[in-house]
């Protein structure tokens, strides 16, 4: 897996989940907003976006898209970038069958709904508020569970609370 660091537009960010919680990136553009310059500067240097290479050399974040939309909010042009993949020479099916079988995408909406490849958002601003998934964001703040750097482990808290809220009104 190589890391190659760089800047690119957030417009030029195709996302891989179909939804965020629209809380948390509220609760991050607030955080944001209370940062001193200096370190909101180190943390970007520290955070940059995981983004996949992927057909047509569309950069793809594979985690930490509720920053990017919140910075995007925040009138923010550009984002630092680690590309820990290029695959983009795989044509589209090839390329989003790889990321979900590597955990690098979720194409499920808000009601746990599979959504095809093709249907994926374009945009950040595209993606679709799960509620869901800012209880799990408030949920591991207040110590419910630890971090997990698997990509996408706060959308499978989201889709245990989903269903289990679901089974209990079913």
């Amino acid at each position: 897996m190589s890391e190659d660091l760089k800047t690119i537009p957030i417009v030029d960010l195709f996302p891989t989940p179909v939804t965020v919680g629209m809380r948390e990136v509220e609760f991050k553009r607030r955080r944001w907003r209370e940062r001193h310059v200096h370190r909101a500067a180190d943390y970007l240097n520290t955070h940059c976006l995981p983004v996949v290479v992927g057909p047509n050399l569309r950069h793809h974040p594979i985690d930490r898209h509720h920053l990017a939309l919140a910075l995007q909010q925040e009138g923010f042009w550009e984002i630092p970038v680690s590309i820990v993949a290029d695959m983009s020479t795989l044509s589209q099916d090839a390329f989003w069958t790889v990321l979900e079988h590597r955990g690098w995408s979720h194409p499920f909406d808000d009601e746990g709904r599979r959504t095809s490849y093709t249907g994926m958002p374009q945009e950040l601003e595209d993606l679709v508020d799960d509620p869901h998934r800012s209880l799990a964001g408030a949920l591991k703040r207040a110590g419910g569970y630890a971090k997990d750097e698997t990509p996408f482990s706060e959308f499978r808290w989201a889709d245990f609370s989903a269903r289990s809220d679901s089974a209990q009104t079913g």
